[in-house]
């Protein structure tokens, strides 16, 4: 048998702002759940989004 595949899990938020989340250094904490991701996950320092708004942002084919 081959080896497992691990579990991923894409977290997509709409309008949130990286200088208001404790993990990107905001002194309140305002994400307590995602602050809690971050520490057990991967956190991502540059991330980058196709669009301004977030129907061809998240758009699949």
């Amino acid at each position: 048998m081959g080896r497992a595949r691990p579990i991923v899990v894409m977290v997509v938020v709409d309008t949130l702002r990286a200088d208001r989340l404790p993990f990107y250094g905001y002194e309140r904490d305002t994400a307590p759940f995602l602050a809690n991701l971050a520490r057990h996950g991967v956190l991502f320092e540059r991330a980058w989004s196709a669009s301004s708004w977030t129907a061809p942002s998240t758009a699949s084919r």
